[in-house]
């Protein structure tokens, strides 16, 4: 990840997130697992990071973890 990025995050719910990440450079499983990563260094207990639509330069996730 970087600096420089556009995201916007939308909250469906508790502990339950949309992603919108503007630009991927051509790596959306990167930006994934990036968003993976970052949740279990933070303790995110039963996480799934799911990619809901992935464009040439965009991608949508969806996170969900238990309370």
């Amino acid at each position: 990840m970087n600096n420089f990025m556009k995201m916007e995050l939308h909250e469906v719910g508790p502990n339950h997130f949309q992603v919108h990440v503007h630009e991927t450079y051509g790596h959306p499983a990167y930006v994934q697992g990036a968003m993976q990563a970052a949740m279990i260094l933070a303790d995110a207990k039963d996480l799934r990071v799911v990619i809901v639509e992935s464009k040439a330069q965009s991608i949508s996730v969806d996170v969900r973890w238990a309370p």
